[in-house]
């Protein structure tokens, strides 16, 4: 059994980790799309009107690279045994689950959010969890991207299951980056029919057991209440604890109870089932998975470590960031190579110039072996190793100081690093749309010169964020994330001085032609603007 496809509550599980401490830049940032998530039915359509969500798996095999062994390190601490239940396990719903099921349902709502971004505006739909007494609640970056600005978010409304009305006002408050998190606000009006799903005793599940979780309707249902039900398969030890269940036993974002009435976890994304297809006589791997609906979930306890507590900043919280990217386990061999199968071991790609970790003299392909001296904890499968690494991070703060055990060319050595304030991240930072030109000019920022290959924390420079299509800049052939180095000859040193001269431009209606020297990847290409 697989972990669940880790897009939802803790981005933790689903960024690449090119900077570790926190959200980590992508290779290639896509364009927002507007795709409206609405929950699926309970009861399962005919195989070919549901929706798939298919995914090609490529299996990616570290660089096993020739090195020497060295003394072999301390063992990581082994974590102790959980003590097992010796309660009978409930195998059936119990007898007062009507009762049961409608106090519950008061966790969940569903959120509408419209999102107007520079040529559009689109509308999301997310389930919600009630948090506490004031009515906090939280969704996930996987419903509502993380990268989309604060002030793009219009008219949000929160709907109660099964009420025929035009939904309550909420208010947007902030967001957690580490644990990819948004939290909202629900107006006063609301409170008395919400209830937190703290309020409510938390357990570990047992494998066998039989588990019922909420669902919801469709939006032409009213969202109505959905009993679900199933019987818990895995219980899986990654970097964090996840329950996978026989068949679909909530949706996603809403919480999963036992007989008991006691909160056991929240559903995550399903990881889906794994089926064989064929195109063009060539065999390719796929996952499946019910939209909305899902037979993973993570552990509650596991979600109170790493939700809560509140965040009430729109621009989201961070934590302290070293400027280290692309963090990478060791592979089983060269784990033997090291002595250090019995422990993690994660080795850097790239340190990032004038960061945290730049100035504690951290290197490139430096293997870091234990924090604080901890031992890196050991993860299976190790490819989940840089995401409890960056759950380990996610609480550090700006001026710790941690500790870094790590070999370099087969020596070990203890480095003393202290995190520093996290970089501008994308959401946050400047931008302005210009119409005429057809495209958005935004601050650079170091998860911008990460894509480009240059690992500076300081940085300048602006990027085209968002082209139109079928605009001067689209037919001049420029991409999202070119860098823009010349705007008519002129050299561009940063942000203000750009979109003075690019605004005189746009508002130039006598300008025929604008010429922009841009760099993407490691080509300079010059593009000629034709102006309407």
């Amino acid at each position: 059994m697989k972990p669940p496809r880790f897009t939802a509550w803790l981005a933790l599980g689903l960024l690449p980790f090119s900077l570790c401490a926190e959200e980590a830049p992508a290779l290639q940032m896509p364009e927002a799309t507007a795709t409206e998530a609405e929950p699926s039915e309970s009861s399962a359509p005919p195989l070919e009107e549901v929706s798939l969500d298919m995914q090609f798996t490529i299996e990616e095999q570290p660089l096993v690279e020739q090195v020497a062994p060295v003394e072999e390190s301390a063992p990581a601490p082994q974590e102790e045994d959980e003590v097992l239940s010796t309660e009978p396990l409930t195998t059936s719903l119990p007898a007062d689950l009507p009762g049961l099921f409608a106090e519950r349902m008061k966790t969940i709502v569903m959120l509408e959010i419209f999102v107007q971004s520079e040529t559009e505006r689109a509308r999301y739909l997310a389930t919600g969890l009630v948090l506490d007494d004031e009515g906090t609640i939280a969704i996930s970056g996987d419903a509502l991207s993380m990268q989309f600005p604060p002030d793009w978010l219009r008219d949000i409304r929160l709907y109660i299951p099964d009420e025929d009305n035009d939904g309550y006002p909420a208010t947007y408050i902030g967001a957690n980056i580490s644990t990819d998190v948004h939290y909202l606000r629900a107006d006063k009006a609301v409170l008395e029919k919400l209830k937190p799903i703290t309020s409510f005793e938390h357990a570990k599940a047992r494998v066998g057991e039989t588990l019922w979780g909420l669902g919801l309707g469709s939006e032409d249902t009213l969202f109505n209440p959905r009993l679900m039900a199933s019987v818990l398969s895995v219980l899986g030890k990654y970097h964090l604890d996840y329950g996978f269940t026989l068949e679909p036993a909530a949706v996603v974002g809403a919480p999963i109870f036992n007989a008991k009435g006691q909160w056991v976890g929240l559903g995550v994304p399903s990881g889906g089932s794994a089926y064989l297809m064929m195109l063009q006589n060539r065999s390719h791997v796929v996952k499946l998975a019910k939209m909305g609906e899902t037979d993973s979930f993570l552990d509650a306890g596991d979600f109170l470590k790493n939700v809560l507590p509140v965040v009430d900043k729109p621009e989201g919280v961070t934590g302290g960031w070293m400027g280290i990217t692309d963090l990478q386990p060791l592979s089983r061999q060269v784990s033997l190579y090291f002595g250090l199968e019995k422990q993690g071991a994660l080795v850097i790609s790239e340190v990032v110039k004038n960061s945290p970790a730049d100035k504690a003299e951290l290197r490139s392909k430096d293997i870091i072996t234990a924090v604080n001296g901890q031992p890196l904890k050991k993860v299976v499968p190790s490819a989940l190793l840089p995401l409890w690494f960056n759950i380990y991070m996610a609480d550090k703060k700006p001026k710790d100081t941690l500790t870094l055990s790590v070999l370099r060319e087969e020596q070990p050595q203890v480095l003393s690093i202290t995190l520093g304030k996290y970089p501008l991240l994308e959401r946050n930072a400047p931008r302005q749309y210009l119409p005429r030109l057809g495209f958005t000019l935004r601050e650079m920022t170091v998860h911008d010169g990460i894509v480009h290959r240059l690992f500076d924390a300081k940085i300048k420079g602006v990027v085209a964020s968002f082209v139109k299509p079928n605009a001067p800049a689209s037919n001049a052939e420029m991409k999202t994330l070119d860098r823009i180095m010349e705007i008519d000859g002129t050299e561009v040193t940063d942000y203000a001085q750009a979109l003075e001269l690019l605004e005189k431009i746009d508002k130039d209606l006598q300008k025929r032609e604008a010429v922009l020297m841009i760099h993407r990847g490691t080509d300079t290409k010059v593009l000629h603007l034709q102006l309407n």
